[in-house]
């Protein structure tokens, strides 16, 4: 099964303070269950090894900072725990990407397995060509994805 979820929250870093780096993790966690949690049945998935992928989109001028993939992604899998997956430690692969809007003039989504809603709410945040694009998903991992030691 494959979950997703798209938000125009200023992503948050690893690095920042407690309070708010938990307020951000709960404003996403509610915004993931009042918008998209009825998209999908059995969660939080639980005894099932998962990969999470981040892509964030933004438009940083020359005084923002841009945060980094692994601090950008640590919190986005803290907040979803308990609600996507009982336990983060379910995430074994993640990946993250971090892409300047300006550097594209389009971007071309696989919406094949994704609920319309979130597709939706993705291409209003790109029209509108917002500061901040989280797009999130999970999906279950698969050994064979891995190959170790093969040229």
């Amino acid at each position: 099964m494959d979950i997703f979820f798209v938000s125009n929250e200023k992503p948050r870093s690893y690095n920042d303070n407690g309070k708010k780096k938990k307020i951000y993790k709960d404003t996403l966690k509610r915004e993931f269950q009042r918008r998209y949690q009825s998209l999908y049945s059995g969660l939080p998935i639980s005894d099932e090894t998962l990969q999470a992928h981040i892509t964030y989109i933004h438009q940083i001028g020359a005084q923002g900072q841009q945060p980094d993939a692994d601090n950008l992604s640590k919190p986005l899998i803290d907040a979803f725990c308990g609600v996507i997956y009982c336990d983060d430690r379910q995430v074994i692969r993640r990946t993250a990407d971090i892409l300047a809007l300006k550097d594209f003039d389009f971007v071309t989504v696989d919406a094949s397995s994704m609920p319309y809603e979130v597709y939706s709410d993705f291409q209003t945040f790109f029209n509108r060509k917002e500061k901040n694009i989280i797009f999130f998903a999970v999906s279950s991992f698969l050994p064979s994805q891995i190959k170790v030691g093969v040229i």
